[in-house]
């Protein structure tokens, strides 16, 4: 690709501005790649991208769906257990949200989605999958699997850039650039932990011999969820480009 053709693709109104910034780097099941001028430049667009958008769109509105209804049964059973899924804010390091880059690794929060990267690896270490006893036309127990293991360490990474911004910054404006960018990261890893959840959700129905096992990881995730909307509280609302926008 030359250098015309980048400057056509920078100016191309098809392409949304910024939006490769807040994604999860899953370009294969991303509903946006036809949009996307980052993708563009790296793969050649296929004459059939706009059909494969449309499929992966309707593939994370099925694992949402999966979603709600696996969240309601979660709050349900940790009633029943007796287990608390909300954050005390004093739970927190002493050091604040707003950790050095050196200290975000060891912020609670850091620290509980690495905990849950370690738990799903010991997981899928013990517990034998029989995948292949599903019909042949239906691999949504196989999709949930590739679901997890994508998001199962980006969501500690994205925690951990999230909190990992200066909390000695003194101009405003730079504070505010920060804050917005941690709330991006945060609303990454909060969408991971809710496809996440859906996909243990899905999963579970397939192999229901570890439901036991599938609830204790699906409980450390709602915790986790609800920490990470606590902490930044601004998240779920941080605009992200085309993916909350649809221009």
């Amino acid at each position: 690709m030359d250098n015309k053709d980048i400057n056509n693709i920078d100016h191309d109104p098809r392409f949304i501005r910024g939006i490769f910034n807040y994604c999860d780097r899953w370009c294969e099941r991303c509903a946006f790649t036809s949009r996307c001028r980052s993708y563009v430049m790296t793969k050649e667009i296929e004459k059939k991208s706009a059909d494969r958008d449309r499929s992966n769109m309707l593939f994370w509105e099925g694992i949402e769906d999966i979603f709600e209804q696996t969240n309601m049964m979660i709050t349900e059973m940790a009633e029943e257990r007796g287990i608390e899924l909300d954050w005390d804010e004093s739970d927190t390091n002493s050091a604040g949200l707003h950790n050095q880059i050196d200290n975000a690794i060891n912020h609670r929060l850091s620290l509980d989605a690495r905990q849950y990267a370690i738990k799903v690896e010991a997981w899928f270490g013990r517990v034998t999958l029989k995948i292949d006893l599903a019909p042949i036309e239906d691999n949504k127990a196989q999709e949930a699997v590739e679901v997890i293991r994508w998001y199962q360490h980006l969501i500690y990474t994205k925690i951990a850039r999230a909190v990992s911004g200066d909390e000695d910054i003194e101009d405003d404006v730079i504070a505010d650039v920060a804050q917005k960018e941690a709330d991006g990261s945060a609303k990454i890893a909060l969408t991971g932990i809710d496809r996440s959840i859906g996909a243990w959700g899905r999963l579970r129905d397939y192999i229901s011999e570890n439901s036991d096992s599938i609830m204790d990881i699906l409980f450390i995730l709602e915790q986790l969820r609800r920490k990470t909307e606590k902490a930044f509280p601004h998240a779920r609302s941080f605009i992200r480009p085309g993916f909350d926008t649809m221009n």
